[in-house]
This record gives structure tokens, C-alpha cells and sequence, in this order.
């Protein structure tokens, strides 16, 4: 998925550089390859578990706009893993078939670009002892495969911690990892976090913007508030190598950090790490693409000398963007409880409250740091006043957005 971003970088900074000629030219051919929409296939081949592969394809410099849908979309594609035998595991299209219950068993969260379609392969009972390619079908296009490779085995998550800062700002999540001898001294990897975002305070009102009332919470609004859970999960490439270490190990590599203070430390938070191994071939690869997201602009390096294993073998001439790995993946997850370590004053979310009156509760829900808690009781008279409110922050008030707990969420 983070090629598409590489392919605007460098897309972008072409039609700059077109953009500031004024004399009509005529492009040499690496320039015309730029003109060309180009097939991009991104994901490994994971033995012993589920494979996600995402086939898409580039935007080319001469369109007005980035494609919203019209010509090929990777949906149309046939995708599918083969062994030396000849013997095939077929991928299944899930970009808008695939249901919250089938994805909550895998690694995958991922919203599906516009220009990719995603496919799962059940590469559960692969021999570990064999070689393996993708193969990808792609009508008016052609079909591209990758060499057959031998499947690398990941290296061992040793720990994974994390550590929250003295003065509580900040949480930074610690990885410690080694290979044994022989295996590969490159590294990858993929997390992803859940969390229960249940606000702060739950909100007794909400607002009805067009009719401008407020409405009461239920006790079934509430407990499905209560249940309130999100995720993300990594964009970013996160590679490293050992080479230039006595030892083919890491040890407290920091993976990600986030303030305290956010809402993921409201209730439950998961951190779940995906760690893979590379060849020195596919290190050369996502380096050179993080090399290209630094640097981006004219000078950045053009997207042929990343191009990666992924041939056409219908058309030399074609080219694709990708790298395909076959290995095996170490998993390990984490729990942090917010409420254990008390990071999220809830008792100051109520102190700065403030009244706003019905006149003014559109203008004040156009403030996109404001939500409305309840109705203002008037202690001097002992009664509820429906046309005043107390409105709070956003983060202590808000709701959602939310999805249904992952099934290793403990009970």
C-alpha cells in the first residue's frame, strides 16, 4: 500500500518539472514510461498463515486527476500463489465482499485504496520446505509473476514492552528481537492497534443538529457506547538491518510513540506486531522506497530502480511495481490498561464544562473541540433547565468511530 504514495511523489515532481517548460518536447523514453499506468502488486506469500496481496495499479502524469475508478481495477484480476509442482492457491477478491467476522480472524484492517483491490490466499498448509511465486493475471495488461523463492524463516520476537515516560507525556512501544545462525539479518514489520474508545465521559445528550433539540441518551445508547472500539493500523515501511551489528539481534528498537494523553488510553489499548524477514534484495527494495518518501522531488530516485521481482511474462517490455517475499511471520501482542495507570483525568473533563444556551448550540457544535454533555440543572430552584446545556471537549465527549471487539479481546 505505500507504493501508491511513492508513485505521486515522484508523479508529482515530473509534471512540475513539465509544468515549467514553456517550448514543446518531445519525451525520451524513460520520460514517456511516466505517461504509462502501470500494474502494482504489494504483499508477501505467508507460509503457515493467511496471504494478503494487494494488486493495483499507477496513476500516469498525463491524467487531469487522480483515477476514480474508470479502467482497470484490480478487482478483475486473478491472483494466486504456485509452488514448482505447479500446483496453485488461488486468491479470493475481498475488497467489497469480505465481512468484519472474516477479517477479525487475520492481521488485515486495512481500508482498500480506490485504485487496488486486496485478495486472501489460505497459504495455511504450505510446505515449509518449498519454493513459491505470486502470479497475478491482469486483464489488458498481462501476467506477471515473481522467481520462486525459498521460504525465509522469521526471526524470534524476544520481547515486546512498552514504557511510559516519568512525567507520563508519552508511551513508546519497545521491540527486542534475534535471528539465529544462518538466518537473514534483515527485517520487517507490520503492527496494529485496538483500543476502547469509549469517551472519557459519556455524554447524557446529543444534539440534533437540524432540528436544533437535544435528545437523551438511552440505557441501550450507553452500553453500546460502552463498547465503543477502533484501530489503525501501520502505513509507514519499517525495516532494519543487522548487518552492522557483532550480532543478529535488536534489542529495545523503538516501534511507535503516542502521547499518554490520548484517547487510546481511555480504557484497553492493544498493540499487536507482525515481524517478517527479508532477503538483501527485498531490503534494497523498501529502503530505496523510504529513500524516496525522504527525499521526494526531482532528485528523488525513479521509480525503475525500484521496481522490484515482479515481472510481466507476457511483455518485457511491461514493467510492475512491487516485491514479493515468501517467509514465514512472528506475531506478538501487548495490553496496556489505561485505567491502571491513570493517565486520562476524567475528573477534569467536568471541570471545564461550560453553559451555552439553545440560541447559541448550532454555532457552538460547529466547534469541532466542543460536544454537549447535559442539560444545566439550576441548584438554586433544584430543576433542569432544557433550553441551557453543559458542553465539553471533544475528546472527553465524543463518540466513535467504532467497530466490534477483535476475538482475542479479552472478555
Amino acid at each position: 500500500m505505500k507504493l501508491k504514495y511513492l508513485i505521486h511523489i515522484v508523479y508529482a515532481a515530473i509534471l512540475v518539472f513539465i509544468a515549467g517548460c514553456v517550448y514543446e518536447f518531445e519525451a525520451d523514453l524513460e520520460s514517456q514510461k511516466l505517461l504509462e499506468e502501470y500494474v502494482t502488486v504489494d504483499g508477501d506469500i505467508i507460509v503457515g498463515d493467511t496471504s494478503i496481496i494487494y494488486v493495483g495499479f499507477t496513476n500516469p502524469v498525463n491524467t487531469k486527476a487522480l483515477n476514480t475508478g474508470d479502467g482497470f481495477n484490480g478487482k478483475y484480476a486473478l491472483v494466486w500463489v504456485e509452488d514448482e509442482e505447479g500446483r496453485t492457491w488461488w486468491g479470493k477478491d475481498t475488497t467489497l465482499t469480505i465481512s468484519y467476522s472474516q477479517r477479525e480472524s487475520f492481521h488485515d484492517y486495512s481500508y482498500v485504496p480506490y485504485n487496488q483491490s486486496r485478495y486472501y490466499i489460505d497459504t495455511r498448509d504450505l510446505d515449509i520446505n518449498g519454493k513459491y511465486r505470486l502470479c497475478v493475471s491482469v486483464p489488458d495488461k498481462g501476467e506477471y509473476k515473481t522467481p520462486f523463492k525459498e521460504v525465509l524463516i522469521a526471526q524470534d520476537i524476544d520481547t515486546l514492552q512498552y514504557i511510559i515516560d516519568p512525567d507520563k507525556s508519552n508511551i513508546h512501544i519497545m521491540l527486542s528481537a534475534s535471528g539465529k545462525e544462518g538466518q537473514t539479518s534483515y527485517y520487517r514489520w507490520h503492527y496494529r492497534e485496538d483500543w476502547e474508545n469509549t469517551p472519557p465521559v459519556i455524554p447524557n445528550i446529543l444534539y440534533n443538529m437540524r432540528h436544533n433539540y437535544m435528545y437523551d441518551v438511552t440505557p441501550e445508547m450507553r452500553d453500546s457506547i460502552r463498547k465503543c472500539m477502533t484501530f489503525v493500523h501501520s502505513y509507514d515501511i519499517l525495516i532494519e538491518s543487522t548487518d552492522d551489528l557483532s550480532e543478529n539481534s535488536l534489542v529495545n528498537k523503538r516501534l511507535l510513540s503516542f502521547s499518554a494523553q490520548s484517547r487510546r488510553m481511555v480504557g484497553l489499548y492493544c498493540f499487536t506486531l507482525y515481524q517478517t524477514p527479508l532477503d538483501k534484495e527485498g531490503y534494497d527494495f523498501y529502503r530505496a522506497m523510504v529513500v524516496n518518501d525522504d527525499l521526494g522531488g526531482l532528485y528523488a530516485p525513479f521509480p525503475n530502480e525500484i521496481i522490484g521481482n515482479v515481472l510481466c511474462t507476457t511483455n518485457s517490455n511491461t514493467i510492475a511495481l512491487g516485491y514479493v517475499n515468501v517467509c514465514t511471520r512472528s506475531v506478538k501482542r501487548i495490553f496496556i490498561d489505561g485505567n491502571k495507570h491513570k493517565l486520562v483525568d476524567r475528573n477534569k473533563c467536568t471541570k471545564e464544562m461550560k453553559v451555552v444556551k439553545q440560541d447559541d448550540w448550532y454555532r457552538t457544535y460547529q466547534m469541532p473541540d466542543m460536544k454537549p454533555y447535559d442539560y444545566y440543572h439550576d441548584t438554586a430552584t433544584d430543576s433542569t433547565m432544557f433550553d441551557k446545556t453543559y458542553w465539553g471537549s471533544a475528546f472527553c465527549l465524543s463518540i466513535g468511530p467504532c467497530s466490534p471487539k477483535p476475538y482475542f479481546w479479552p472478555k
